[in-house]
């Protein structure tokens, strides 16, 4: 018995004596660095802990803490009030569940389960531990569209999970301690890719339900809901909760497990300076200082991209309430925060500092970005620098220092005995700041050697950047195919085009040293050159010279080179290149098969399997529609289709043409048709021969279209115009610049790719010439029978004729000068303004005393007068040509001016034109005149209808022009022919100078008809 005795004394007193310990070595804080250590192994996990330190900074929930082992990010449930820097925090966490992001560890605050975003049914799971009792819950849920899908289990440790019973939740009303059986859920619509912050937007609908039920939506897509309230569990420990959603949840439950209180005393921050590729102790206070060359806001943070001195780096900012980064972008700026090896984590918007760059001559720059931002007006203040970086490029008299902001040129001559800087060394350079001839550059008092260093990570250019020489004085690098190589430029197809690359003696070409063999050797080798970027410019106006360039110090390697036979390898089919498994590139050779469409010069059209692609050949043989070729070339993608640069062919054989792809008017324009054989019936607005070409120009419905035939035979009889042909062609889609205008064009082979269907009138204006030379013919010979029978008669005749003739002239002189007096008066009132104001407008914005900001005003001014005065002088233009002397031509001139003058007031215009309006002459005087009266009722319409829709009718009825304009506007009360209604009483007098008529239909809200009717003969009013 005593024995038993002392035995159970002896383990009661160890029992006591291991609690005890295990108190204290609970009580014992750890480090912050253990605690960063513990959960760089787990993004998720549940412990409990103790840290202290002394609060570098703190915003919202955010606190960077710091000890002896270093500093980190924390996220707590809250903060004592009025933590701020130097105050002592005491942070315990009891069964805490902790996560790892971006930014730092959470304590607390993130969900059990985060399951966000827009996807398909998922599961996700957590873990926490509860108390026993009633735990308080938030689902968040929202279905973008289709499924919609939110289901609950929950496990005790060990334990088979099951459905959340709905007997174990409840709810509570304000003001209310009573708990009550199902969960309180709130309802919102909206269109969201992730979870949006419910907190902050209004329910569309409350209530209760038994558990978490989708049913509860408003609507069964793009709506969310939450679901609040509690789960009663029956004893504490771990449990698991797994969710399956679709589209995106989140949950949370229980209480936070983390304590934060204040300790009494203060401590003393200890921060350092930020340096790339340094990680100390899971992280340190640091401060660092940059300019700002991106910035954006993602996830509620603020992420930042920054230039500093030696290099660039990244900074995360956790709480950015008031920081806009519209307003960061370009600013120099210093940052305190946590220190990592690729950057910094901020916990403010306070600890991000913005100074103003340097603007006074007194003021030091110290960083290139800033020199490669001054205006000329600044740079020759001048201004002082002193510029640390890495010489990328030098000669005796000159060198080019790159930092992390930027390059910049300078002009340097070292002392006799002193050193000569050299690529891969760092310098110290001070002196002065010059706007050079293109851009900013510095004039060195001094210079000091820092020491070796690498050299920058060169920029991969887009060719935007090229052309703009943007990058000028940068180290670039840039790959492409080796067009050709000489001694004194070499040639580059890369990504965006053809970069030409010139010799220089302080710029030589990485070529210059090869012979011509060997240099020859490299066309078609795909290359990689790397050196400093000089752009090319005219010295006279200070413009770049796009695609032309040179390169300091310059670098090249050969990544592929060109191949002994380029057609040594697979063959592919032309369509696959555009699929992923084709692993095509830019710079890899591919090699397909076709079937010639058409070939012009250096450029093919080929088919492929009715796949239509061009090919750009530099050895093109003389190839005829119909030849099986192979082709060898590297593919440029993303046009309107497959395009195979530098490329050599072969013909391996001839095969009959494939049939045309027959095409509606109603799907023209398509971009998928190119480099297709095609056949469109349409109308035929023009034939004409233009050098060796053969020009038609066609309307298929509302899409005007040019086909084009070469070495077209001379002799050959024009079509009728208005004849409707099917006409069979390579389609051709325009390149951007002129798709506007003209969205794409037909090759033909030959005239046998004209079918003409229905021929247009016969009777042409050169039947109408040749029957008055008949005529005149016939009375000539009147005249001289009469002229032989009766002398006196006949004498009288030639007297009379010459007095005809006289008054013809005259006539015809008389009528001369009127048509010159119009166009002069025309020329007067459509361009003499705008002439004056565009002069007016220049003066003004050459005037140096005028701010710039009006300056650009001015501009834009000049602009829309330009573009008014282009306007004007079109429609003289098109009033005086008697090549438009036709209905035809009138009804699409008016058609093209309807459509773009309503487009411009966001006016739908409809266009009815008849088929009678083809083979009717119209002179320009009446053109001109029906014209003025044609655009007086568009300008009515809108500025006074407040139609949203135009309906133009143009037709040849019983020998009149009619022309109609109907809205859909408001109309109007009273008589047209009232005080104030100048407008339409100058139309009605311009169509009776015409001898025509213009009525005018209004119904009061329901819109209005203008109407114009001219007869086709020619009567005097």
């Amino acid at each position: 018995m005593s024995f038993s005795h002392h035995a159970g004394k002896t383990a009661g007193l160890v029992l006591i004596w291991t609690g005890i310990c295990l108190g204290i070595l609970a009580a014992e804080p750890m480090s912050v660095a253990s605690l960063q250590r513990t959960m760089e192994e787990k993004s998720r996990e549940i412990l409990s802990f103790t840290v202290e330190g002394t609060v570098c900074s703190a915003g919202g929930k955010w606190v960077a803490l710091q000890d002896a082992s270093g500093t980190v990010l924390l996220e707590c449930p809250y903060l004592p009030p009025g933590c701020t820097q130097g105050m002592r925090l005491r942070i315990e966490g009891d069964h805490c569940q902790i996560v790892r992001d971006r930014s730092g560890l959470r304590l607390g605050t993130a969900p059990v389960v985060d399951n966000d975003g827009h996807h398909s049914r998922v599961a996700r799971a957590g873990m926490v531990y509860l108390e026993k009792g009633k735990q308080p819950l938030r689902m968040e849920w929202f279905n973008g569209f289709a499924e919609s899908t939110l289901e609950v289990t929950m496990a005790g440790e060990g334990k088979e999970g099951a459905t959340v019973p709905l007997i174990s939740l409840f709810h509570r009303t304000d003001g209310d301690e009573k708990f009550w059986q199902g969960l309180a859920y709130e309802t919102y619509t909206g269109n969201w890719n992730a979870i949006p912050d419910f907190r902050s937007m209004t329910p569309v609908t409350r209530g209760v339900t038994a558990g978490f039920d989708v049913g509860v939506l408003p609507q069964s897509y793009h709506a969310g809901a939450v679901f609040t309230g509690y789960l009663d569990v029956a004893e504490a420990g771990r449990y698991s909760f797994e969710v399956t959603s679709d589209d995106g949840s989140r949950f949370f439950i229980g209480e936070p497990r983390v304590k934060v209180t204040t300790l009494p005393e203060r401590g003393e921050v200890v921060s350092g300076d930020w340096a790339a590729g340094t990680f100390v102790n899971g992280g340190s206070w640091v401060t660092a200082e940059g300019s700002v060359t991106f910035a954006a806001e993602k996830d509620g943070r603020l992420v930042l991209d920054l230039a500093g001195r030696m290099s660039s780096f990244q900074a995360l900012v956790a709480e950015s309430a008031g920081l806009k980064p519209e307003t960061l972008l370009n600013q120099r700026v210093k940052l305190r925060g946590v220190g990592r090896r690729d950057g910094m984590v901020i916990v403010q918007g306070s600890d991000v500092e913005t100074f103003l760059a340097p603007s006074l001559p007194t003021d030091l720059i110290t960083e290139i970005g800033h020199v490669r931002r001054l205006q000329p007006e600044e740079s020759r203040k001048p201004l002082r620098a002193r510029l640390t970086g890495v010489v990328t490029t030098a000669t005796t008299s000159s060198l080019v220092l790159q930092d992390s902001t930027g390059g910049v040129f300078i002009y340097y001559t070292p002392p006799s005995a002193g050193q000569q800087p050299r690529p891969g060394e760092r310098w110290e350079v001070e002196g002065v700041t010059d706007p050079g001839d293109f851009s900013p550059m510095i004039f060195a008092e001094r210079a000091t050697y820092v020491g070796p260093a690498p050299m920058p990570e060169p920029k991969r250019p887009s060719w935007d950047q090229i052309a703009s020489g943007s990058l000028d004085a940068e180290l670039i690098e840039v790959e492409g195919v080796m067009v050709s190589t000489g001694a004194e430029s070499m040639e580059l197809l890369t990504n965006g085009g053809t970069l030409k690359i010139i010799d220089h003696r302080f710029h030589p070409l990485p070529v210059r040293d090869m012979d011509e063999a060997a240099r020859a050797d490299l066309r078609g080798s795909v290359v990689r050159i790397r050196g400093v970027f000089t752009a090319n410019w005219d010295g006279e106006t200070g413009r770049v010279n796009p695609g032309l360039c040179l390169l300091g110090n310059a670098l090249m390697t050969v990544v592929t080179p060109a191949p002994q036979d380029p057609f040594a390898i697979p063959m592919v089919k032309a369509g696959d290149l555009l699929l992923f498994t084709s692993h095509s590139s830019r710079f890899k050779r591919v090699k397909v098969a076709g079937t010639v469409l058409h070939a012009r010069s250096q450029e093919l059209y080929l088919t492929d399997g009715g796949k239509g692609f061009r090919v750009v050949s530099v050895d093109a043989a003389d190839l005829k529609p119909g030849d099986q070729v192979e082709v060898a070339g590297y593919p440029r993608l993303g046009g309107p289709s497959l395009v195979l640069l530098e490329s050599h062919v072969r013909r391996v054989g001839h095969d009959p043409m494939p049939s045309p792809q027959p095409v509606d008017a109603a799907r023209l324009p398509e971009a998928g048709l190119d480099a297709t054989l095609v056949s469109i019936e349409a109308a035929l607005l023009s034939d004409s021969l233009r050098e060796q070409e053969r020009v038609l120009e066609f309307q298929a419905g509302g899409q005007r279209f040019v086909a084009r035939l070469v070495n077209a035979d001379r002799a050959a009889k024009p079509i009728e115009r208005g004849s409707i042909v099917r006409v069979t062609g390579v389609y051709v889609t325009a390149t951007p610049d002129r798709a506007a205008a003209d969205p794409f064009e037909l090759l033909l082979h030959d005239a046998a790719d004209l079918t003409i269907l229905h021929r247009g009138p016969w009777w042409t204006p050169r039947h109408t010439m040749v029957a008055i030379a008949i005529l005149s013919g016939g009375l000539s010979l009147a005249l001289g029978w009469v002229f032989s029978l009766r002398r006196t008669v006949a004498l009288r005749s030639r007297q009379l004729a010459a007095e005809i003739e006289e008054r013809q002239a005259s006539e015809r002189h008389r009528e001369l000068e009127i048509e010159r007096t119009r166009v002069a008066q025309d020329l007067h009132d459509e361009l003499g303004s705008g002439l004056t104001e565009a002069g007016i407008l220049t003066s003004l914005v050459q005037n140096p005393a005028i701010p710039q900001q009006k300056k650009d005003g001015y501009l834009g001014q000049l602009a829309e007068v330009c573009r008014g005065l282009v306007t004007g002088l079109d429609e003289i233009v098109w009033a005086v040509n008697p090549r438009y002397d036709s209905v035809t031509d009138l009804a699409g001139y008016f058609s093209l001016f309807a459509q773009r003058f309503l487009d411009l007031a966001g006016i739908q215009c409809r266009l009815k034109i008849d088929d009678s309006v083809a083979g009717h002459p119209l002179d320009s005087s009446r053109r001109h005149g029906l014209f003025l009266a044609f655009r007086e009722a568009l300008n009515n319409i809108v500025r006074h209808s407040g139609a949203t829709e135009v309906k133009l009718e143009i037709a040849v009825t019983g020998g009149r022009l009619d022309v109609s304009l109907a809205d859909n506007g408001h109309g109007f009360v009273g008589d047209p022919d009232s005080p104030g209604s100048d407008g339409l009483a100058g139309m009605q007098s311009r169509m009776k100078k015409l001898g025509g008529t213009c009525r005018v239909d209004t119904n009061p809200g329901r819109g209005t008809t203008v109407g114009f009717s001219i007869p086709l003969e020619k009567n005097t009013p």
